[in-house]
């Protein structure tokens, strides 16, 4: 005698709104994952290269000086004289939860036709934003100890002008070369100088250093694979629908 019996068993029935959620959500969380990896493996080599260059000796600034992203962390030395009639003031800098401004001065290079922006530190601002800091620039021949910045840092733009007034000192909110070049007269080599804090004549000049810790980006992507991981456990948990089966037996 033929029996028929119904059991209840488990196939995965991907619903449609669940699957089109998580293929849109899993390649971003995975791709996220790969993402901080990349970031770590990022931060990795720039703290080399900035371990590296820190042992160098300082490069003495001359007028063949080549541009190049060797430059990049380079300790610097140069001698010249301030070009004291021309101080800009480069907007909305913070220190301490006060907003300020970065002095940077240009420096007339000794011996040469070239010049180069020499950011001296953080002032503070006034809530006048008509009273501008009073700056305090040595005449005399100095000789400049710093780290070089590169263009493709905040400093730089393409973007249009952006100066406050025609009066000096200029309030800049972003560097644009050319338009110093145009009311100061001078050939400016494109690089900044972070005044080392050890130098007179400066202010505050609290420079960040690179410190960028690889493996907080790499604890990052393991958070994000373990929400790739529970994103795809749920998903599969979610479509195991209870299907009955019927089989025969003998009896």
């Amino acid at each position: 005698m033929t029996v028929a019996a119904k059991m209840k068993i488990k196939q995965f029935k991907p619903g449609l709104v669940p699957t089109l959620i998580f293929l849109l959500l899993f390649p971003i969380l995975l791709r996220l994952g790969f993402w901080q990896l990349d970031r770590a493996d990022e931060k990795r080599h720039i703290q080399l290269l900035f371990e590296q260059r820190a042992q160098l000796s300082a490069l003495e600034v001359k007028s063949d000086l080549a541009i190049s992203n060797d430059l990049k962390y380079r300790r610097v030395v140069v001698s010249g004289t301030y070009d004291v009639n021309h101080q800009i003031l480069l907007d909305n800098k913070v220190y301490k939860q006060t907003v300020g401004y970065h002095v940077l001065t240009p420096l007339k290079i000794k011996n040469s036709n070239l010049a180069i922006l020499v950011n001296r530190g953080w002032v503070k601002g006034s809530l006048d934003r008509r009273i501008l800091p009073e700056i305090s620039t040595p005449v005399q021949s100095v000789k400049i100890n710093g780290v070089f910045s590169l263009p493709g840092s905040n400093y730089f733009t393409d973007s249009e002008y952006n100066r406050d007034g025609d009066n000096w000192p200029a309030v800049y909110q972003r560097v644009d070369y050319q338009d110093i070049e145009k009311a100061t007269g001078l050939s400016l080599i494109p690089v900044i100088i972070l005044q080392d804090p050890n130098d007179a004549h400066g202010y505050v000049r609290a420079w960040s250093k690179v410190n960028l810790k690889p493996e907080k980006s790499t604890s990052y992507a393991v958070q994000w694979f373990s929400l790739a991981f529970a994103l795809l456990v749920i998903y599969i948990v979610v479509n195991l629908k209870k299907v009955e089966r019927t089989s025969n037996e003998q009896s």
